[in-house]
């Protein structure tokens, strides 16, 4: 992980949601066997969210109806839902990936 990420997660002033999504896409790639310890963050018990104060971000028809609507020709499913999320909720995504990175509109942190 990137230092800028690591403070912008660290920082108590930040609001750290995790997106249901990621959660989806965590149990798919494990369930694939194309993520190594993938059961790790998949059992982590709701309490160390709680004590790392992150939020669940459910899937809302907002986020849905713009996922689907976004003119964007990335295809990954997983990937719309997170810029959909972010674009609706004024939230940026912490990832790595490029295409995300290119997105336009969507603040991202690295």
């Amino acid at each position: 992980m990137s230092e800028r990420a690591r403070e912008a997660l660290e920082d108590r002033a930040t609001d750290l949601l995790v997106s249901v999504a990621s959660i989806w896409e965590l149990a798919t790639k494990t369930r694939l066997g194309k993520l190594a310890n993938g059961e790790f963050v998949l059992n982590a018990p709701p309490e160390r969210m709680a004590a790392a104060d992150m939020t669940e971000l459910p899937v809302s028809i907002p986020h849905a109806r713009l996922a689907g609507e976004l003119s964007w020709e990335h295809r990954d499913p997983f990937d719309r839902m997170l810029a959909a999320q972010s674009l609706v909720e004024s939230a940026p995504v912490v990832t790595l990936d490029v295409r995300l990175h290119q997105r336009q509109g969507l603040q991202t942190i690295w």
